[in-house]
């Protein structure tokens, strides 16, 4: 009885499956917008400010990580429209990736325990929410193999019922326990649970075929992914420098407030994502079949509306930002102002870096998007201590803007080489 509900919920209305990608992969995008936020509002009112930071640098750690355990790859698996690889293929390299990010994780936070830069509790923390990442490292595999054969709503429903039960379990643990530790474990548990019976539902349903080890062409697949891999880990790396910056030169508190005014920066990105994730597949095509003025027309209106959901997000920040995240959090961030408008155009130009990334993957330039990013990332890695140290907050985020914009200007001017080269060679 309940699997033919929950199958009802996630097959939806067949007759109106595109309607029903964007729909769903909204309000999945506005859920992934959410999980942190909401979770470091709970703690903070019910576990206090140092609390809040140990969840934000667990976060930070966890979505670092979470490159590993995607090895980049999702995005070339939904532009694979000649199934260049099987999906067993797909889902081998899957389970290696995850296996790395799990033992990567464990040793991490033990080297940080027995240094002692974390507590036994803070290195329990950190480790779990890692492993919650695991978990939906795991799962992507699957929602890129539905998202490729035109299912993103099923993929997306996936996400938000695993996601909507770990953070209703978190909070009540958390309003009643007020014990972070505990929250967390619990919350690892049923996120394993969820993900276990929604991917059996899903294997069982939508024709995923028989799943088994398939090493053939997994050489050729892990060559062909690692750039990605290596740019993704560095995009977050860069992305959350200041934080692991912050955790090393000051303290708990000022992590948590960093962590508060940085949650918006996100949203230009993942309102931007919202928009162009159902129209992948199609670009893909387009690209392949060198149609280059409709190709050419979708990037340059989403290059638009980027720049004009940065505007609005800047502008809202300015207004009622503060106020808003102040209310939400429970804390004064009067004193952050000007950083949270800084840190909000930073957000606009690393939805930029996101989307020409994508195009440069539908371009199969990988190695391109790896290059800029060493380099942005040997800036980051060489300055952001600098900034911190000499100008607190305020330092991290003028610096932070620096790099993303750099970023976003090498990208861009990249995919236009790029498309200029292939249509000579078209020509000649």
């Amino acid at each position: 009885m309940i699997n033919k509900i929950v199958y009802r919920f996630l097959n939806g209305n067949e007759n109106c499956i595109k309607r029903d990608c964007f729909v769903w992969n909204t309000i999945a995008g506005g859920v992934n917008a959410a999980e942190a936020v909401v979770l470091m509002m709970v703690i903070t009112r019910t576990n206090g400010v140092d609390a809040a930071g140990i969840l934000s640098i667990a976060f930070a750690l966890g979505n670092l990580l979470m490159t590993i355990g995607k090895f980049g790859v999702r995005n070339y698996q939904v532009t694979d429209v000649n199934n260049e690889y099987s999906f067993n293929t797909y889902h081998t390299m899957r389970i290696y990736t995850v296996l790395l990010m799990a033992a990567i994780a464990a040793c991490y936070v033990t080297i940080k325990a027995m240094q002692g830069g974390y507590s036994v509790e803070k290195s329990a923390v950190v480790l779990a929410i890692c492993l919650i990442y695991v978990v939906e490292s795991y799962e992507d595999v699957y929602l890129g193999h539905l998202q490729l054969n035109g299912r993103l709503d099923v993929a997306s429903k996936i996400f938000i019922i695993r996601w909507i039960l770990l953070m209703f379990v978190f909070c009540v643990l958390a309003v009643f326990s007020r014990y972070l530790l505990l929250s967390v474990v619990v919350s690892l548990i049923i996120s394993v649970l969820c993900e276990i019976y929604l991917l059996r539902l899903c294997v069982i349903n939508y024709q995923f075929g028989q799943i088994r080890i398939d090493n053939k062409y997994l050489n050729h697949l892990i060559k062909q992914s690692f750039a990605l891999f290596i740019s993704a880990f560095l995009t977050y790396y860069v992305t959350n420098a200041p934080k692991y910056a912050i955790d090393s030169y000051l303290s708990e508190d000022i992590q948590a407030y960093y962590g508060y005014i940085s949650m918006p920066v996100f949203v230009v990105e993942l309102l931007n994502c919202f928009l162009y994730q159902p129209q992948m597949v199609r670009l893909a095509d387009e690209w392949n079949q060198k149609s280059y003025d409709s190709f050419n027309r979708k990037v340059a209106k989403q290059y638009a509306i980027i720049f004009g959901l940065t505007l609005l997000c800047v502008a809202g920040a300015y207004l009622c930002g503060i106020p808003v995240l102040s209310v939400i959090y429970g804390v004064s961030l009067n004193q952050y102002k000007v950083e949270l408008i800084i840190l909000m155009i930073s957000g606009g130009a690393l939805a930029y870096v996101g989307y020409t990334s994508v195009l440069l993957t539908i371009m199969r330039k990988q190695t391109i998007l790896l290059c800029n990013l060493i380099i942005i990332t040997v800036a980051a890695f060489a300055g952001f201590g600098r900034a911190v140290k000499v100008s607190g907050m305020r330092g991290a985020a003028i610096y932070y803007l620096i790099l993303m914009c750099v970023l976003a200007i090498l990208n861009f001017c990249c995919t236009i080489a790029v498309e200029n080269k292939c249509k000579k060679e078209q020509i000649s």
